[in-house]
C-alpha cells in the first residue's frame, strides 16, 4: 500500500539522521574490565549476551481505543519511539520502529514484532512511545527535534539511570502522541497491559534469540 510506503521512506529518514556517525559516538573501553563488570551487575543476562544470544522484547498483540487520525485522512501511519540510556555513549539512544500494520483502532493486532532490543542499552528497562505522523510530516526535521529534546534532557539531569524516564515525557506534548509506557522491563511479560493515558492495550513478551 502507499501509505505504508510512504511510512517507511518517513521511518526510514528519521532512522538514518538519528543513527548517524556523529550521534553513535563510542567510548573505548577495556573489554574485559566492561565484561567483569557487567557478568557482576546481572549474571544471567549477561552471560547469555556474551554468548552471543539476543535478548528483545516482542509485541504478540496491541489494540488501540483510539488512532487519533481523522476519519477523513484515511488509515493511521504509527510508529514507536523507544528511548533507552547506555553510560558509555555520550549521547541518547533512540530507536524508531515502523508498526505499518497498526492502522485502524478498535481493532486487535498480533504481529509477533520485536520492539525492543536490549543489547542496545545498559540498563534493564526502557519507555515506548506511541506516534503517528502526517502526510506532510518532515521525517528529518522531526527526528532533529526529538534528538534536540534528548539531549537537551540528557545535559539538564547528569544521573544516567533518570535520564531514559526523562526523554519521553518530553514528547508527549504533541497532536501525534498516541499512549506511551514507562519503565518496561528486560525479561519480563506483559499481558493486557495499558499504557499511562490507557489508549493502548499490548501483550509484550520477553524472546532470547540464539545465536548461529
Amino acid at each position: 500500500m502507499l501509505v505504508v510506503a510512504c511510512m517507511d521512506v518517513g521511518t526510514r529518514a528519521m532512522q538514518e539522521h538519528i543513527a548517524g556517525p556523529s550521534f553513535f559516538k563510542r567510548v573505548t573501553i577495556n573489554a574485559k574490565m566492561r565484561l567483569d563488570h557487567e557478568l557482576l551487575s546481572s549474571p544471567e543476562s549477561h552471560i547469555l549476551k556474551w554468548l552471543g544470544y539476543i535478548s528483545t522484547s516482542v509485541i504478540k498483540q496491541i489494540k488501540l481505543k483510539d488512532d487519533k487520525e481523522p476519519w477523513i485522512s484515511g488509515d493511521a501511519e504509527v510508529y514507536a519511539i523507544v528511548t533507552g540510556v547506555n553510560p558509555f555513549r555520550d549521547e541518547p539512544i533512540l530507536d524508531i520502529v515502523d508498526m505499518p500494520y497498526l492502522d485502524s483502532d478498535g481493532k486487535d493486532y498480533y504481529p509477533n514484532q520485536i520492539i525492543i532490543h536490549w543489547e542496545r542499552y545498559r540498563w534493564q528497562a526502557a519507555d515506548m512511545i506511541l506516534m503517528e505522523q502526517d502526510d506532510n510530516t518532515n521525517y528529518k526535521t522531526l527526528a532533529s527535534k526529538l534528538l534536540e529534546i534528548a539531549v537537551e534532557v540528557m545535559k539538564s539531569i547528569p544521573d544516567p539511570e533518570v535520564q531514559g524516564y526523562a526523554i519521553i515525557p518530553k514528547f508527549t506534548n504533541d497532536d501525534d502522541y498516541i499512549d506511551v509506557y514507562y519503565t518496561l522491563f528486560e525479561n519480563t511479560s506483559y499481558s493486557d497491559h495499558y499504557g499511562a493515558s490507557v489508549n493502548a492495550k499490548i501483550k509484550l513478551l520477553p524472546l532470547t534469540i540464539d545465536p548461529r
